[in-house]
Protein backbone atom coordinates (compact mmCIF):
# COMPACT_ATOMS: atom_id res chain seq x y z
CA UNK A 1 0.00 0.00 0.00
CA UNK A 2 2.70 2.12 0.90
CA UNK A 3 4.09 2.11 -2.76
CA UNK A 4 1.20 3.29 -4.21
CA UNK A 5 0.07 5.97 -2.05
CA UNK A 6 3.82 7.30 -2.35
CA UNK A 7 3.57 7.16 -6.34
CA UNK A 8 0.25 8.92 -6.00
CA UNK A 9 1.88 11.56 -4.39
CA UNK A 10 4.42 12.11 -6.61
CA UNK A 11 1.87 12.13 -9.61
CA UNK A 12 -0.18 14.83 -7.63
CA UNK A 13 3.27 16.71 -7.30
CA UNK A 14 3.73 16.49 -10.64
CA UNK A 15 0.57 17.98 -11.68
CA UNK A 16 0.03 20.51 -9.10
CA UNK A 17 3.64 21.80 -10.37
CA UNK A 18 2.39 22.47 -14.30
CA UNK A 19 -0.33 23.76 -12.96
CA UNK A 20 1.05 26.24 -11.07
CA UNK A 21 4.22 26.77 -12.99
CA UNK A 22 2.88 26.23 -16.54
CA UNK A 23 -0.87 26.07 -17.79
CA UNK A 24 -1.62 29.06 -15.27
CA UNK A 25 0.76 31.78 -16.67
CA UNK A 26 0.58 30.30 -20.20
CA UNK A 27 -3.38 31.50 -19.79
CA UNK A 28 -2.86 34.60 -18.14
CA UNK A 29 -0.42 35.41 -20.88
CA UNK A 30 -3.39 34.58 -23.42
CA UNK A 31 -6.00 36.35 -21.74
CA UNK A 32 -3.41 39.37 -21.11
CA UNK A 33 -2.56 39.38 -24.85
CA UNK A 34 -6.65 39.52 -25.67
CA UNK A 35 -7.22 42.76 -23.43
CA UNK A 36 -3.85 44.10 -25.02
CA UNK A 37 -5.16 43.67 -28.67
CA UNK A 38 -8.45 45.35 -27.59
CA UNK A 39 -7.05 47.89 -26.40
CA UNK A 40 -4.52 48.89 -29.26
CA UNK A 41 -7.46 48.94 -31.41
CA UNK A 42 -9.11 52.69 -31.80
CA UNK A 43 -11.97 51.69 -33.39
CA UNK A 44 -14.23 48.52 -32.95
CA UNK A 45 -13.58 46.49 -35.60
CA UNK A 46 -16.55 43.81 -35.81
CA UNK A 47 -13.70 41.11 -37.88
CA UNK A 48 -11.28 41.77 -34.79
CA UNK A 49 -14.26 41.94 -31.95
CA UNK A 50 -15.58 38.50 -33.23
CA UNK A 51 -12.33 36.87 -33.44
CA UNK A 52 -10.99 38.21 -29.61
CA UNK A 53 -14.65 37.10 -27.95
CA UNK A 54 -13.98 33.52 -29.50
CA UNK A 55 -10.38 33.73 -28.24
CA UNK A 56 -11.92 34.29 -24.65
CA UNK A 57 -14.48 31.82 -25.08
CA UNK A 58 -12.05 28.94 -25.97
CA UNK A 59 -10.33 30.05 -23.04
CA UNK A 60 -13.05 29.54 -20.82
CA UNK A 61 -13.51 32.59 -19.68
CA UNK A 62 -16.36 34.63 -18.86
CA UNK A 63 -16.73 37.55 -16.43
CA UNK A 64 -19.32 36.95 -13.19
CA UNK A 65 -18.17 32.76 -13.25
CA UNK A 66 -19.72 30.36 -11.28
CA UNK A 67 -18.28 28.00 -8.49
CA UNK A 68 -18.48 25.06 -11.10
CA UNK A 69 -16.84 27.34 -13.75
CA UNK A 70 -13.43 27.81 -11.31
CA UNK A 71 -13.80 24.43 -10.67
CA UNK A 72 -13.85 23.23 -14.13
CA UNK A 73 -11.14 25.84 -15.15
CA UNK A 74 -9.01 24.19 -12.00
CA UNK A 75 -9.35 20.70 -12.92
CA UNK A 76 -8.25 22.30 -16.76
CA UNK A 77 -5.27 23.50 -15.39
CA UNK A 78 -4.57 20.15 -12.86
CA UNK A 79 -4.71 18.13 -16.79
CA UNK A 80 -3.07 20.51 -18.41
CA UNK A 81 -2.50 19.87 -22.22
CA UNK A 82 -2.20 22.88 -24.35
CA UNK A 83 -5.33 22.94 -26.34
CA UNK A 84 -6.83 26.05 -25.09
CA UNK A 85 -4.26 27.97 -25.17
CA UNK A 86 -3.13 27.08 -28.79
CA UNK A 87 -6.82 27.73 -30.40
CA UNK A 88 -6.61 30.83 -28.73
CA UNK A 89 -3.06 32.05 -30.27
CA UNK A 90 -4.30 31.07 -33.78
CA UNK A 91 -7.66 33.76 -33.20
CA UNK A 92 -5.31 36.53 -31.46
CA UNK A 93 -3.11 36.50 -34.34
CA UNK A 94 -6.36 36.46 -36.96
CA UNK A 95 -7.45 39.31 -35.07
CA UNK A 96 -3.91 41.06 -34.86
CA UNK A 97 -3.53 40.83 -39.33
CA UNK A 98 -6.88 42.14 -39.68
CA UNK A 99 -6.48 44.88 -37.17
CA UNK A 100 -3.48 45.86 -39.85
CA UNK A 101 -6.41 47.64 -41.94
CA UNK A 102 -7.12 50.46 -39.14
CA UNK A 103 -3.42 51.20 -38.48
CA UNK A 104 -1.86 54.43 -40.94
CA UNK A 105 0.59 54.21 -42.99
CA UNK A 106 3.21 55.60 -40.40
CA UNK A 107 2.32 52.58 -38.36
CA UNK A 108 2.50 50.01 -40.96
CA UNK A 109 5.98 51.31 -41.58
CA UNK A 110 6.79 51.17 -38.35
CA UNK A 111 5.29 47.41 -38.08
CA UNK A 112 7.64 46.25 -41.39
CA UNK A 113 10.65 47.87 -39.69
CA UNK A 114 9.64 45.90 -36.58
CA UNK A 115 9.25 43.05 -38.39
CA UNK A 116 12.91 42.83 -40.12
CA UNK A 117 14.14 41.91 -36.65
CA UNK A 118 11.68 39.22 -36.42
CA UNK A 119 13.21 37.92 -39.29
CA UNK A 120 15.00 35.07 -37.72
CA UNK A 121 12.09 33.49 -36.46
CA UNK A 122 11.86 32.47 -40.29
CA UNK A 123 13.84 29.81 -41.88
CA UNK A 124 16.54 31.06 -43.36
CA UNK A 125 15.31 31.14 -47.18
CA UNK A 126 12.16 32.59 -46.31
CA UNK A 127 13.53 35.01 -44.32
CA UNK A 128 16.47 36.13 -47.17
CA UNK A 129 12.58 36.69 -49.45
CA UNK A 130 11.40 38.58 -46.64
CA UNK A 131 14.04 40.99 -46.23
CA UNK A 132 14.22 41.97 -49.59
CA UNK A 133 10.34 42.28 -49.95
CA UNK A 134 10.28 44.38 -46.30
CA UNK A 135 13.10 46.69 -47.66
CA UNK A 136 11.79 47.10 -50.27
CA UNK A 137 8.32 48.07 -49.79
CA UNK A 138 9.88 50.86 -46.70
CA UNK A 139 11.43 53.13 -49.94
CA UNK A 140 9.62 56.07 -50.58
CA UNK A 141 8.59 54.75 -54.09
CA UNK A 142 7.81 51.52 -53.21
CA UNK A 143 5.11 49.80 -55.41
CA UNK A 144 1.49 49.69 -54.21
CA UNK A 145 2.02 52.97 -51.60
CA UNK A 146 0.48 52.96 -48.16
CA UNK A 147 -2.20 49.91 -49.74
CA UNK A 148 0.72 47.92 -51.25
CA UNK A 149 2.37 48.11 -47.36
CA UNK A 150 -0.78 47.25 -45.42
CA UNK A 151 -1.51 43.77 -47.39
CA UNK A 152 2.38 43.02 -47.58
CA UNK A 153 2.46 43.49 -43.75
CA UNK A 154 -0.54 40.85 -43.49
CA UNK A 155 1.02 38.56 -45.93
CA UNK A 156 4.23 38.59 -43.35
CA UNK A 157 2.14 38.30 -40.13
CA UNK A 158 0.55 35.20 -41.84
CA UNK A 159 4.20 33.68 -42.34
CA UNK A 160 5.12 35.05 -38.83
CA UNK A 161 2.10 33.76 -36.70
CA UNK A 162 2.58 30.36 -38.65
CA UNK A 163 6.11 29.69 -37.45
CA UNK A 164 5.39 30.61 -33.85
CA UNK A 165 2.36 28.79 -33.70
CA UNK A 166 4.29 26.15 -35.41
CA UNK A 167 6.71 26.40 -32.60
CA UNK A 168 4.45 26.75 -29.70
CA UNK A 169 2.81 23.49 -30.72
CA UNK A 170 5.71 21.55 -30.46
CA UNK A 171 6.52 23.12 -27.18
CA UNK A 172 2.83 21.13 -26.35
CA UNK A 173 3.70 18.02 -27.96
CA UNK A 174 6.82 18.14 -25.47
CA UNK A 175 4.98 18.75 -22.25
CA UNK A 176 2.51 16.22 -23.17
CA UNK A 177 5.38 13.24 -24.36
CA UNK A 178 6.59 14.02 -20.73
CA UNK A 179 3.53 13.62 -19.00
CA UNK A 180 3.10 10.65 -20.99
CA UNK A 181 6.44 9.27 -19.70
CA UNK A 182 6.10 10.25 -16.58
CA UNK A 183 3.17 8.51 -15.71
CA UNK A 184 4.21 5.43 -17.71
CA UNK A 185 7.31 5.37 -15.37
CA UNK A 186 5.36 5.34 -12.38
CA UNK A 187 3.40 2.50 -13.58
CA UNK A 188 6.59 0.61 -14.73
CA UNK A 189 7.76 1.25 -10.83
CA UNK A 190 4.76 0.32 -9.61
CA UNK A 191 5.01 -2.99 -11.08
CA UNK A 192 8.96 -3.50 -10.20
CA UNK A 193 7.75 -2.85 -6.68
CA UNK A 194 5.02 -5.37 -6.72
CA UNK A 195 7.08 -7.89 -8.04
CA UNK A 196 10.50 -7.53 -6.33
CA UNK A 197 8.20 -7.54 -2.81
CA UNK A 198 6.19 -10.49 -3.71
CA UNK A 199 9.63 -12.49 -4.57
CA UNK A 200 11.75 -11.05 -2.05
CA UNK A 201 12.52 -14.26 -0.19
CA UNK A 202 14.34 -15.05 -3.30
CA UNK A 203 16.66 -12.13 -2.86
CA UNK A 204 19.64 -12.35 -1.03
CA UNK A 205 20.49 -9.02 -0.33
CA UNK A 206 19.28 -7.09 2.83
CA UNK A 207 17.44 -3.79 1.70
CA UNK A 208 14.21 -2.60 0.89
CA UNK A 209 13.36 -2.03 -2.92
CA UNK A 210 11.11 1.53 -2.38
CA UNK A 211 13.68 2.84 0.21
CA UNK A 212 15.99 1.72 -2.79
CA UNK A 213 14.31 3.95 -5.33
CA UNK A 214 13.21 6.98 -2.87
CA UNK A 215 17.50 6.88 -3.14
CA UNK A 216 17.56 6.89 -6.27
CA UNK A 217 14.98 9.59 -6.64
CA UNK A 218 16.75 11.74 -4.60
CA UNK A 219 20.05 11.53 -6.63
CA UNK A 220 18.07 12.22 -9.80
CA UNK A 221 16.67 15.62 -7.92
CA UNK A 222 19.87 16.39 -6.49
CA UNK A 223 21.88 16.18 -9.57
CA UNK A 224 19.14 18.83 -11.37
CA UNK A 225 19.21 20.97 -8.71
CA UNK A 226 23.19 21.22 -8.58
CA UNK A 227 22.71 22.40 -12.36
CA UNK A 228 20.21 24.85 -12.12
CA UNK A 229 21.98 26.42 -9.15
CA UNK A 230 25.73 26.35 -10.94
CA UNK A 231 24.26 27.26 -14.48
CA UNK A 232 25.16 30.79 -16.18
CA UNK A 233 21.82 31.06 -17.81
CA UNK A 234 18.67 29.52 -17.39
CA UNK A 235 16.63 29.47 -21.35
CA UNK A 236 13.01 30.98 -21.18
CA UNK A 237 11.46 28.33 -23.55
CA UNK A 238 8.42 28.99 -22.13
CA UNK A 239 7.88 25.61 -20.26
CA UNK A 240 10.06 23.69 -21.98
CA UNK A 241 13.13 23.67 -19.27
CA UNK A 242 10.80 22.16 -17.08
CA UNK A 243 10.50 18.92 -18.77
CA UNK A 244 13.94 17.72 -17.52
CA UNK A 245 13.00 18.77 -13.76
CA UNK A 246 10.28 16.72 -14.47
CA UNK A 247 11.43 13.50 -15.76
CA UNK A 248 14.92 13.20 -14.32
CA UNK A 249 13.85 12.37 -10.44
CA UNK A 250 12.04 9.65 -11.98
CA UNK A 251 14.57 8.38 -13.82
CA UNK A 252 17.76 8.76 -11.14
CA UNK A 253 14.85 6.27 -8.78
CA UNK A 254 14.51 3.85 -12.08
CA UNK A 255 17.85 3.83 -12.51
CA UNK A 256 18.48 2.68 -8.93
CA UNK A 257 16.17 0.09 -8.97
CA UNK A 258 17.22 -1.60 -12.31
CA UNK A 259 20.88 -0.31 -11.56
CA UNK A 260 20.97 -3.19 -8.90
CA UNK A 261 19.69 -5.53 -11.40
CA UNK A 262 22.58 -4.86 -13.86
CA UNK A 263 25.28 -4.90 -10.75
CA UNK A 264 23.95 -8.63 -9.74
CA UNK A 265 24.40 -9.50 -13.50
CA UNK A 266 27.61 -7.73 -14.06
CA UNK A 267 28.41 -10.43 -10.76
CA UNK A 268 27.06 -13.42 -12.28
CA UNK A 269 28.99 -12.63 -15.67
CA UNK A 270 32.11 -12.00 -14.02
CA UNK A 271 33.16 -8.43 -15.28
CA UNK A 272 32.36 -6.74 -12.65
CA UNK A 273 35.21 -7.29 -9.35
CA UNK A 274 33.87 -9.25 -6.41
CA UNK A 275 34.48 -6.21 -4.13
CA UNK A 276 30.95 -5.27 -5.54
CA UNK A 277 29.29 -7.48 -4.44
CA UNK A 278 29.20 -5.99 -1.12
CA UNK A 279 27.57 -2.94 -2.29
CA UNK A 280 24.17 -4.91 -2.38
CA UNK A 281 23.66 -4.57 1.19
CA UNK A 282 22.31 -2.09 3.41
CA UNK A 283 23.44 0.25 4.04
CA UNK A 284 25.60 0.93 1.04
CA UNK A 285 23.35 -0.11 -1.16
CA UNK A 286 21.35 2.95 -0.91
CA UNK A 287 24.41 4.83 -1.52
CA UNK A 288 25.17 2.99 -4.81
CA UNK A 289 21.13 4.14 -5.55
CA UNK A 290 21.86 7.78 -4.79
CA UNK A 291 25.17 7.18 -6.96
CA UNK A 292 23.14 5.21 -9.89
CA UNK A 293 20.37 8.46 -9.84
CA UNK A 294 23.09 11.25 -9.62
CA UNK A 295 24.98 9.98 -12.25
CA UNK A 296 23.70 8.25 -15.71
CA UNK A 297 27.03 8.01 -16.71
CA UNK A 298 27.55 5.15 -14.09
CA UNK A 299 24.24 3.29 -15.23
CA UNK A 300 25.39 3.20 -18.98
CA UNK A 301 29.15 2.24 -17.68
CA UNK A 302 27.33 -0.35 -16.04
CA UNK A 303 25.54 -1.61 -18.79
CA UNK A 304 28.09 -1.07 -21.42
CA UNK A 305 30.12 -3.95 -19.38
CA UNK A 306 27.80 -6.20 -18.89
CA UNK A 307 26.79 -5.76 -22.75
CA UNK A 308 30.39 -5.87 -24.07
CA UNK A 309 30.50 -9.66 -22.11
CA UNK A 310 27.66 -10.59 -23.85
CA UNK A 311 27.83 -9.50 -27.07
CA UNK A 312 30.57 -12.10 -28.35
CA UNK A 313 28.80 -14.62 -26.44
CA UNK A 314 26.26 -14.29 -28.77
CA UNK A 315 28.43 -13.67 -31.85
CA UNK A 316 30.07 -17.26 -31.33
CA UNK A 317 26.65 -18.68 -30.85
CA UNK A 318 25.20 -17.53 -34.27
CA UNK A 319 28.56 -18.64 -35.51
CA UNK A 320 27.87 -22.35 -34.08
CA UNK A 321 24.46 -22.58 -35.37
CA UNK A 322 25.24 -21.33 -39.06
CA UNK A 323 28.13 -23.74 -39.09
CA UNK A 324 25.86 -26.59 -37.84
CA UNK A 325 23.26 -25.78 -41.00
CA UNK A 326 25.87 -26.14 -42.91
CA UNK A 327 26.37 -22.35 -44.17
CA UNK A 328 29.52 -20.87 -43.94
CA UNK A 329 29.94 -18.29 -40.85
CA UNK A 330 31.38 -15.75 -42.04
CA UNK A 331 32.13 -15.64 -46.10
CA UNK A 332 35.85 -14.79 -47.50
CA UNK A 333 36.55 -12.01 -49.96
CA UNK A 334 37.76 -14.22 -53.41
CA UNK A 335 40.82 -12.74 -55.22
CA UNK A 336 40.47 -10.96 -58.17
CA UNK A 337 41.62 -11.84 -61.56
CA UNK A 338 43.16 -9.92 -64.10
CA UNK A 339 40.38 -9.60 -66.03
CA UNK A 340 38.92 -7.68 -63.16
CA UNK A 341 36.54 -10.59 -62.56
CA UNK A 342 36.11 -13.28 -59.78
CA UNK A 343 37.14 -16.56 -60.30
CA UNK A 344 34.85 -18.50 -61.73
CA UNK A 345 33.42 -15.11 -63.96
CA UNK A 346 33.80 -14.14 -67.51
CA UNK A 347 35.51 -11.18 -66.21
CA UNK A 348 33.54 -8.44 -67.50
CA UNK A 349 31.74 -6.56 -64.41
CA UNK A 350 33.70 -5.93 -61.40
CA UNK A 351 31.82 -8.06 -58.18
CA UNK A 352 31.42 -7.37 -54.99
CA UNK A 353 31.92 -10.49 -52.24
CA UNK A 354 28.63 -11.30 -49.44
CA UNK A 355 28.76 -9.77 -46.60
CA UNK A 356 27.50 -7.90 -43.73
CA UNK A 357 27.69 -5.51 -41.42
CA UNK A 358 27.26 -5.51 -37.60
CA UNK A 359 26.69 -2.72 -35.08
CA UNK A 360 25.77 -1.39 -32.20
CA UNK A 361 24.01 1.84 -31.33
CA UNK A 362 25.48 3.61 -28.67
CA UNK A 363 23.64 6.40 -26.72
CA UNK A 364 24.81 9.70 -25.99
CA UNK A 365 24.66 11.59 -22.76
CA UNK A 366 21.23 13.04 -21.60
CA UNK A 367 20.84 16.78 -22.10
CA UNK A 368 18.62 19.06 -20.56
CA UNK A 369 16.40 19.47 -23.31
CA UNK A 370 14.86 16.34 -23.17
CA UNK A 371 14.34 14.67 -26.18
CA UNK A 372 12.87 16.84 -29.34
CA UNK A 373 14.80 19.20 -28.18
CA UNK A 374 13.82 20.94 -25.16
CA UNK A 375 11.95 23.99 -26.95
CA UNK A 376 13.19 26.81 -28.83
CA UNK A 377 15.19 29.59 -26.84
CA UNK A 378 13.92 32.82 -25.87
CA UNK A 379 10.16 34.17 -24.45
CA UNK A 380 7.46 32.55 -27.09
CA UNK A 381 5.11 34.20 -27.87
CA UNK A 382 6.95 37.66 -28.62
CA UNK A 383 5.28 40.58 -29.57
Amino acid sequence: MEPILLLLALGLVFHLSRAVGIACPSWRLARAEVARLREEVREEEPEVEALLQEAERVLGWKPGKSLGQWLGLCLYFLFWNGNREMAAWRLIHGAERRAVKELCDFQVQARLKRGLGELEELPKEKARIWRRHLESALKEQAEGGAEGRKALLQDFLADLYDARDSRYAQLLTLHNKATYLFWLGLVLVLGILYLWLKEKDQWDGSFHPLFLFLAGLGGGLLSRLIRVVKTARLPTDYGAYWVPLFLSPLLGGLAALLGVLVVKLGLTLRVLGEGVAHLLHSPSVYGLGVALGFSERLFQGLSQRVEGSLVPQAKEEGKDAEGASGEPASPEKPSQDKGGGYPGGTGGEEGKPPGGVSGQEAKGEHKDTAGPSAGPEGEFPRK
